[in-house]
């Protein structure tokens, strides 16, 4: 998963006309959802009414 931006790739954002896609990998230590709510929380203002959808893809 990646989104194109001009003269870049951001992997692992997807951006689509009804949602957005934001996949992590985070290290253990704090609670999952809340870190998930933390990247969801700073996603949100850049990407309109769309839902965003945060998957943790792995731990390290």
């Amino acid at each position: 998963m990646a989104t194109y931006l001009p003269g870049e790739r951001l992997p692992g954002v997807a951006l689509r006309e009804d949602e957005v896609e934001v996949s992590i990998v985070v290290r253990l230590g704090r609670p999952l959802p809340e870190i998930a709510d933390e990247v969801r929380a700073a996603v949100v203002p850049m990407v309109g009414d769309r839902p965003v959808n945060v998957h943790i893809g792995g731990l390290t």
